[in-house]
């Protein structure tokens, strides 16, 4: 329904370094999308069946938390690698309405899940020089919750810039790819909406500033 494949958006994100052996990280992103297009034939929406040539608004939101921790076993000089666990907490949220223009016909439904999903973590840092800094971590994980069933792979590689003891200027390459099966989709009703199976590739460059406190 010509959703963009593109799009812009802000991404919040918080490390805590604990000593040298431990670090705590946090990033939150939303994906806010929408698009309006002609049915070229009918189209069943849960209990909605939307005729030919209505005219369809559909909005898609995803909003993701990241969340891990790490453990450095291995700390020298100029370089780490640790390992953790982390938590991907995705909430999708789906609205669709339509109209026939110069009929008395209109409908509208939505659907919202939350699914919590842990990995595995991996990362490696090194200090090019004193004001270079390269990071790069993994995840991976195939998990099946309740109803929820599927595997994610979770990838980050960045560098950054130190200014002074405060400030850090970057950026960074974020790859997330998740292949769920998702049964009971419900409205906010509690009524089941439908079976999903999701293949959804997330991937951004990102542009930061880091205050470090």
């Amino acid at each position: 329904l010509n959703l963009d494949a593109n799009k812009t958006i802000p991404t919040v994100s918080f490390a805590w370094q604990i000593g040298r052996r431990h670090k705590l990280g946090l990033r939150w992103q939303d994906i806010s999308r929408s698009a309006s297009s002609q049915s070229l034939t009918e189209i069943r929406w849960g209990d909605e069946i939307i005729p030919i040539d209505a005219t369809i608004l559909l909005g898609f939101d995803v909003n993701q938390l990241f969340f891990d921790y790490t453990y450095y076993p291995w700390v020298e000089e100029r370089w780490a690698a640790g390992f953790g666990l982390g938590l991907r907490v995705m909430e999708l949220s789906a609205t669709l309405s339509w109209t026939v223009q110069g009929v008395d016909q209109e409908g509208s439904s939505d659907a919202k899940g939350t699914g919590p999903l842990p990995y595995l973590y991996f990362e490696y840092r090194r200090m090019f020089s004193d004001t270079w800094r390269f990071t790069t971590g993994l995840g991976w994980l195939y998990v099946e919750i309740d109803d929820i069933e599927g595997g994610q792979w979770i990838g980050r590689a960045g560098i950054e810039y130190l200014v002074g003891e405060r400030w850090a200027f970057g950026g960074s390459v974020n790859v997330a790819k998740i292949d769920v099966d998702w049964a009971g989709v419900e409205t906010r009703r509690e009524q089941s909406l439908l079976t999903a199976a999701l293949d959804m590739d997330v991937n951004d460059i990102t542009l930061f500033v880091r205050v470090r406190f």
